[in-house]
């Protein structure tokens, strides 16, 4: 038998129900030439880019702990 190599984490990583991983994807693909598109377009300009996460309304703590392969961060669902 071979050994699985499994880890306790404590603690899930948290993921929407409505997230859509393609759209992040493609978010992340067009953040750095928008904003160098800006620098170009405003050369003296100081280009700050903010996220905000609507401040964690309604958001219920996961407090459990949940077995996942070693080297993988589970992700779970929050606000079933």
């Amino acid at each position: 038998m071979y050994p699985i190599r499994i880890r306790w984490y404590p603690q899930p990583r948290a993921k929407h129900r409505k997230g859509d991983q393609e759209q992040e994807k493609k978010f992340k693909q067009e953040l750095l030439p928008k904003v160098k598109e800006l620098q170009e377009k405003y050369p003296q300009a100081q280009i700050e880019v903010w996220f905000f996460d609507e401040h964690r309304v309604g958001l219920k703590p996961i407090i459990r702990k949940v077995w996942s392969l070693i080297g993988e961060r589970p992700i779970t669902v929050v606000q079933p």
